[in-house]
């Protein structure tokens, strides 16, 4: 008799989460930017993201460009 009540009771609260439904996403994903499409606001972030590089980082200067750029790409799309 416990375990039918059990499995009665384990039904009931399996079932709402099973009707969930995931949203969509609100904007559909484009192309990653290029690096000819930076505007001004980018190319000033962009330039005060390389003015913060120390050499007592564990990355060289080259690196952390890179990594910049990666990271205002990244930012870019979610503005999309």
């Amino acid at each position: 008799m416990r375990v039918i009540i059990l499995l009665l009771a384990m039904s009931l609260v399996a079932e709402p989460a099973l009707s969930q439904v995931l949203p969509a996403p609100a904007k559909p994903r484009g192309e990653p930017p290029s690096d000819s499409a930076l505007t001004f606001r980018d190319a000033k972030e962009l330039t005060d993201c390389e003015s913060r590089w120390e050499a007592a980082t564990h990355m060289t200067k080259k690196q952390w460009l890179q990594t910049c750029r990666r990271i205002l790409d990244r930012l870019r799309l979610l503005d999309l």
